[in-house]
């Protein structure tokens, strides 16, 4: 067996070994986090600050617009929709994992 071979399945492996923890880790800590918890965090800080426009709104506006360039900028966007990402992230893994388990067994 050539060395090239020999690297490449040991790559295959360990990315999949990699990807089983990845995979593990995120379930379990996706599990750790209620519904509740993320809600009230997606409400204050994706809406905040209340007033006269909440930043995710305006930053949207600026991504839109083509005018979402400062770093600041990117990173207050990350920020304040982070907690709506992971909701979404959340209510969609036990279809993700259904559909995962259902490949796996045929």
């Amino acid at each position: 067996m050539d060395t090239q071979k020999y690297y490449t399945l040991y790559g295959i492996m360990l990315a999949r070994k990699i990807d089983t923890y990845y995979s593990v880790l995120m379930t379990t800590l996706m599990d750790k986090i209620t519904y509740r918890s993320l809600f009230f965090a997606g409400i204050l800080l994706g809406l905040a600050p209340f007033f006269p426009e909440p930043h995710s709104v305006e930053k949207m506006k600026m991504l839109l617009d083509g005018n979402l360039v400062k770093p600041i900028d990117i990173f207050d966007l990350v920020f304040h929709t982070f907690p709506i990402l992971l909701m979404i992230v959340k209510i969609l893994l036990p279809f993700l994992d259904k559909r995962e388990r259902g490949n796996l067994s045929s």
